[in-house]
């Protein structure tokens, strides 16, 4: 009987322990969900320049001819913005708006964002 009752106590305190670390990664879980958060967060204040930079600089005409390289992009945008932000940077942001393919070429100069072209050029 006394073997019983220690075989039950050491169970209880072993579903004890699977609780508490069963918490433990819950915890955890939401921390990463609101760090997850604050940087979604972050990448939206950038996602809505870029949209106001595309829509200030930019003609969608969804025509696969039209690209701007990526380079000429970003060159724009820090101007425009007076800042430095690099391609890689903001490469998610602007896959989420417009079509951009790695492979392809404008003027020799490789990676383009397509279906785009600058107000300012010759039309």
């Amino acid at each position: 009987m006394l073997e019983e009752q220690k075989n039950f106590v050491s169970q209880k305190e072993k579903e004890l322990e699977l609780k508490e670390k069963e918490i433990q990664l819950n915890i955890k879980e939401k921390e990463l969900k609101k760090r997850e958060k604050k940087k979604r967060n972050t990448k939206s204040e950038n996602y809505n320049k870029i949209v106001f930079f595309i829509n200030e600089k930019y003609e969608i005409t969804e025509d696969s001819e039209n690209r701007v390289y990526r380079g000429d992009f970003v060159d724009l945008y820090n101007e425009y913005y007076n800042d430095k932000i690099k391609w890689i940077d903001m490469i998610g942001d602007v896959k989420q708006i417009l079509n951009y393919d790695r492979q392809k070429r404008v003027n020799g100069k490789q990676g383009v964002i397509i279906g785009i072209k600058n107000k300012n050029e010759q039309r």
